[in-house]
């Protein structure tokens, strides 16, 4: 008995599969099939789900259109209205990958601008958290007795120190009640995936020439 036999008289007796164990089955088999792929390097997988279920899922975007079967009976010509079945699966297609196309170049755009938000809040969150810092090292500057505690004080600040200032500098501005403003110059906006520093005039980016002394070679008679 052929397999195709026995398998249309075992669903003649026991009647057709349960929807849930059919589902079942689907599952197993993309569950198996991306595994498969996965093992392959291959970056393509199968998702089984309905344009329903993936789009109130946010998967998927509104709008796709489901695609009219063909099957092989058809595709061979034994099916009325052969050419008219595959031109509007054609169709279809084509608007499906339209929706694709811009629900993608969407879903890149809301990244993009969440990638930004992200970035000002984390900046913005960062700059009070300094301001604060800040405004703890001048209060410690400012109460500090004149002399080694005032500068042992300033020694430890971070957010009151540029380049250019000594110890006198930091401990005259925090004592003068002022509020604290980074010099003209040193405090550039910049944006970190795209900047590019400048180049240095400092000796530390300038060649150091190193003079090596030839080693002398001294010949001794063997004994």
């Amino acid at each position: 008995m052929s397999q195709a036999r026995h398998a249309s008289e075992t669903h003649q007796i026991n009647g057709p599969e349960p929807p849930h164990t059919v589902q079942s089955m689907r599952d197993e088999w993309e569950v198996r099939a991306n595994a498969a792929l996965k093992r392959a390097d291959s970056t393509a997988r199968i998702d089984l789900r309905s344009n329903a279920t993936m789009t109130e899922a946010g998967d998927a975007p509104k709008g796709l259109v489901a695609q009219p079967h063909v099957g092989p009976r058809a595709s061979h010509g034994a099916v009325a209205h052969y050419p008219g079945r595959v031109k509007a699966r054609k169709n279809i297609q084509e608007h499906n990958d339209d929706l694709w196309a811009g629900w993608e170049r969407r879903r890149v755009l809301e990244r993009e601008r969440a990638r930004l938000e992200d970035s000002e809040r984390i900046a913005a969150d960062r700059e009070a958290a300094r301001k604060i810092e800040a405004a703890e090292e001048k209060r410690r500057i400012a109460e500090a007795r004149p002399g080694r505690e005032a500068r042992d004080a300033a020694r430890e600040v971070v957010h009151m120190t540029t380049p250019r200032s000594t110890l006198a500098d930091i401990i005259a501005r925090a004592q003068s009640g002022e509020a604290m403003h980074m010099p003209t110059g040193e405090d550039v906006e910049i944006d970190p995936e795209t900047y590019q520093r400048e180049a240095s005039t400092t000796p530390f980016e300038k060649a150091i020439k190193v003079w090596r002394r030839a080693p002398v070679r001294v010949r001794s008679r063997p004994g």
